[in-house]
């Protein structure tokens, strides 16, 4: 090839670079500048599948645009819509504490943003076994007391659950039967 070919060559391409706008950028409007943006999200920490209400608001100087742009950026999570200043995020079930991140840029400058820092709590909460049972003043046990085992004696009450069935304690003590330590110590977490 010779020269004149090479520097035609190029001289093609760069029209035809020059030529083609650049998609990742908006077309801003002349005279147009945008100046900053503004985000907040309120609650900023919230339950696993609860929603948070976000807000931005682009400032500028000129006929700029004043759209934004959303994004979840880490965390997961769902928007309501993409585009707004105002949009839901909702968060995602989680099992441990989450930090998400969301991102709103404004619309007109891609280079201009605001990333929010949400945290997501855990759904997993130790189950909780709950029974009740009614003391029925009526039955009585027999015998009404019982050794305590240190020679002294303990009173003795009866139930009826929701089947008819009897059951005999001791009055004002619970007896816990943990399946393993964890659960005991669930437990003693739960109950202080």
């Amino acid at each position: 090839m010779n020269i004149r070919r090479i520097l035609a060559l190029i001289t093609s391409l760069s029209l035809l670079l020059t030529a083609c706008p650049d998609e990742t950028k908006p077309n801003p409007t002349p005279g147009a500048i945008i100046t900053g943006i503004e985000a907040s999200a309120n609650p900023t920490t919230l339950n696993s599948a609860a929603p948070s209400s976000l807000s931005a608001t682009v400032s500028g100087t000129g006929a700029f645009d004043p759209g934004v742009n959303w994004s979840v950026i880490s965390g997961g999570g769902t928007l309501s819509a993409n585009t707004g200043s105002s949009v839901t995020y909702t968060a995602p079930t989680v099992t441990a504490d989450t930090s998400v991140q969301i991102k709103a840029e404004a619309a007109g400058n891609y280079n201009v943003f605001k990333t929010l820092q949400l945290t997501v709590k855990s759904s997993t909460t130790p189950p909780v076994n709950t029974f009740s049972f009614t003391v029925d003043p009526s039955i009585q046990p027999s015998p009404s007391t019982t050794d305590d085992g240190r020679g002294g004696t303990l009173p003795l009450a009866v139930s009826r659950d929701e089947a008819g069935v009897k059951s005999t304690f001791i009055a004002n003590e619970a007896l816990i039967v943990p399946k393993n330590k964890a659960e005991l110590d669930g437990f003693l977490a739960r109950t202080g």
